[in-house]
């Protein structure tokens, strides 16, 4: 007489709020980089003109370069890699949003405001519509975002110069900015990983 008992399986986890199953290993994550108390020693803007405050070093003495809140500065710093990123809370107050109002004899007059939690929106929305496009991930807001500088540069200037050499001669954002975010991986994986170019060569 075949056994028409029901076969034993294993009861089913019950999900919990907030909580999702996954079937694959977790995609990379901002959340990957280091969170810091403050700004790390021996920081400075990326850029000279970028904002600055006491806490920043002299650019040739920069182990960590601090990026804008702009969504090509940010897809810059997600090709590094999390790895290569640490960040902070930002704790200082905003800057202000600069207005521009022209007039009808082509003369301009310009004022600032204080920066609202609409502008701020609209700044975090675009940071992430580039992201999006660049196919990476969200970005959390209210943080400051830092570089680690590859050991062999020598400061923020150096540093861009073996940037531009490792780039090589290929315009930037002329096409999707998919290939943009591919071009500076494989600049950084020959700065991170192995013997830079000389910047001698950059344009």
């Amino acid at each position: 007489m075949p056994d028409r008992r029901t076969p034993w399986h294993p009861p089913q986890a019950v999900p919990r709020v907030g909580h999702r199953t996954c079937d694959h290993d977790p995609d990379p994550s901002w959340s990957d980089c280091a969170v810091l108390d403050g700004p790390p020693e021996r920081w400075c803007p990326k850029d000279a003109d970028d904002r600055a405050d006491d806490g920043s070093c002299a650019r040739e003495e920069a182990r960590y370069l601090e990026y804008s809140e702009s969504g090509w500065s940010m897809m810059i710093l997600w090709a590094a890699g999390t790895e290569h990123i640490v960040r902070c809370l930002e704790t200082r107050p905003p800057p202000p949003v600069r207005v521009t109002h022209v007039r009808e004899d082509g003369t301009e007059q310009r004022w600032e405001l204080e920066r609202t939690r609409h502008d701020q929106a609209d700044i975090d929305l675009f940071v992430d519509t580039v992201l999006g496009e660049a196919g990476v991930p969200a970005q959390p807001s209210g943080y400051r975002w830092f570089l680690r500088l590859p050991d062999s540069c020598r400061g923020a200037d150096d540093f861009a110069a073996r940037l531009r050499a490792a780039l090589g001669p290929g315009r930037l954002q002329t096409g999707p900015p998919s290939e943009d975010l591919a071009a500076f991986r494989r600049a950084f994986a020959v700065l991170y990983g192995g013997a830079p170019p000389d910047p001698g060569g950059a344009g």
